[in-house]
């Protein structure tokens, strides 16, 4: 009778020690989904800020794409008035040249200044470009 305690205690102990690994097992598999979700929602939390930040970087493309578009047109329009200056100009020179061969002179002496003047818009406008261009960045 003894031998069957003896035997149903060391038992009882093999299952105390059964009991005591997986109480040990359970906190570190606790210790470990704690840490697994702490890290779970910092990544989340990237995630957020990312999508956030290509958003506004979307956005600001999309006005820069706008304002690109917007500096074709000012340039599309100040090349139009430099064409128009420049016609103007050898219109006036030609009308020179057939008064001159009139006897009478115009224009002639002034053609360098209208060509330097139409030549200045241009590089003004090409700044005025590039500034809006570096502002939006």
């Amino acid at each position: 009778m003894r031998e069957k305690i003896d035997e149903k205690e060391k038992e009882i102990s093999g299952f105390r020690k059964k009991v005591d690994e997986l109480n040990s097992v359970t906190l570190n598999n606790g210790c470990e989904l704690e840490k697994l979700v702490s890290e779970k929602l910092k990544l989340e939390e990237a995630l957020r800020e990312s999508e956030e930040r290509a958003r506004t970087v979307e956005s600001k493309m999309v006005q820069l794409q706008e304002q690109v578009v917007e500096a074709e047109k000012v340039i599309g329009a100040l090349k139009e008035k430099a064409v128009e200056a420049v016609n103007g100009t050898v219109n006036n020179i030609t009308r020179s040249i057939d008064v001159e061969e009139n006897g009478l002179t115009g224009l002639t002496s002034q053609w360098p200044v209208v060509a330097a003047g139409s030549t200045g818009a241009i590089v003004a406008a090409a700044a005025v470009v590039y500034v809006c261009y570096v502002r939006g960045r």
